[in-house]
């Protein structure tokens, strides 16, 4: 079955194409960023800043974190008053690193931009790690590696969000960072695995606070791992342990900041939302494609694959509970693990060149739709 390229230089030529796949990637979200800004859509002209679309103030934040990092907010006067009022409460990382890459004499949006991006390549990185983990075998690692660079940068969730001034890569970033480094501690009990898990843990959190399903991940890893190879209890511990704290630490933040706990106005926004089933079975059906036929083709799964997948799936409730959205972004974190579980799993078919071929024309067939609809 495993049809992948065996010898140097066809894995080269892997390498290649989907370094090719991410950087045509970034250039249709590049496009997409500049064409929105030229042309805002309606829904848009509510969320522009400095010509950008950029939703729900983050921009903003950055920009006033500037100014209190430059001394031009004593006090941190401004900066508080802004955080007591938005709802959006935990939302430190993105906005703080676009702040701090802003002192460098870029603009703010073009931070923001450079930040996504960074996030992006970020999460095809440790997406590729975690299909090699689940895969095994020192031949063909590299080969998972970039079987999840091709079908995560040319995926029609991700052309349709990359690149554009959104906190949802963060979250995507630390939901499979999350998987990657619970299953290597489980496995392997290392230090550096848990400070890794922690920090992106807390990533996610301070992300969007919506990322608090995350915290299930470390114990979805332990359960990976077979209790025949010892050390149960401390797998289980650390696993519990790590995401109480991170909650602990994100709900104090928040009552600090704006006096309420980490929902009580994040989501209010959400209760409104009028359910749209059909568009919300064309994006499913977007997400997932073939996907889960995949799985069942390559039954049964291996024990670590059962619980990464449980993972995924707590993911996409966590994001149907919202009244069932059609919204791409919100599915990075699922695609983030999906992924490399069908790389790792099933690398055999990703690798074939027709399929490889067929699901890049296919996506970016709708991408080009859903651009020129628009």
């Amino acid at each position: 079955m495993n049809q992948l390229p065996t010898t140097p230089a066809g894995r080269s030529a892997w390498r290649v194409l989907a370094i090719f796949a991410a950087l045509a990637a970034i250039a249709i979200g590049l496009a997409r960023l500049l064409q929105q800004r030229q042309y805002p859509p309606e829904w848009a002209k509510a969320h522009l800043f400095e010509g950008f679309v950029a939703i729900d103030g983050y921009a903003e934040r950055a920009l006033l974190l500037r100014e209190w990092l430059a001394g031009l907010d004593p006090g941190g006067v401004l900066l508080s008053g802004f955080l007591q009022r938005d709802g959006h409460t935990t939302t430190v990382t993105i906005p703080a690193a676009t702040a701090l890459l802003s002192c460098t004499g870029l603009s703010i949006p073009w931070s923001y931009y450079s930040v996504v991006l960074a996030l992006f390549v970020g999460t095809m990185h440790l997406g590729g790690r975690l299909a090699q983990d689940l895969r095994g075998g020192r031949a063909a690692r590299s080969d998972s590696y970039w079987l999840v660079w091709w079908y995560m940068a040319l995926h029609v969730t991700t052309t349709r969000t990359v690149g554009q001034l959104l906190l949802d890569w963060g979250v995507a970033c630390a939901a499979v960072g999350c998987a990657l480094h619970a299953l290597r501690w489980a496995r392997g009990g290392k230090l550096r695995d848990a400070g890794a898990l922690m920090a992106f843990l807390l990533l996610g959190l301070f992300t969007k606070s919506s990322a608090m399903p995350l915290c299930a991940l470390p114990v979805l890893m332990a359960f990976a791992v077979p209790p025949s190879t010892g050390g149960t209890a401390r797998r289980f511990a650390l696993a519990a342990m790590l995401p109480l704290l991170v909650c602990a630490l994100a709900t104090a933040y928040a009552h600090a900041v704006a006096g309420g706990g980490l929902f009580d106005r994040d989501h209010a926004g959400h209760a409104g939302t009028r359910v749209r089933p059909f568009e919300f079975a064309v994006e499913m059906l977007l997400l997932f494609q073939a996907g889960p036929l995949l799985l069942w083709r390559v039954r049964p799964l291996s024990r670590t694959a059962l619980c990464l997948l449980v993972g995924l799936g707590i993911a996409c409730v966590s994001v149907w509970v919202f009244r069932l959205p059609a919204t791409p972004r919100l599915y990075l974190p699922v695609l983030a693990l999906g992924v490399p579980l069908a790389a790792g799993v099933a690398p055999g078919v990703l690798g074939r060149p027709l399929a490889a071929i067929a699901f890049a024309v296919g996506n970016l067939a709708i991408t080009a739709a859903v651009f020129l609809r628009r």
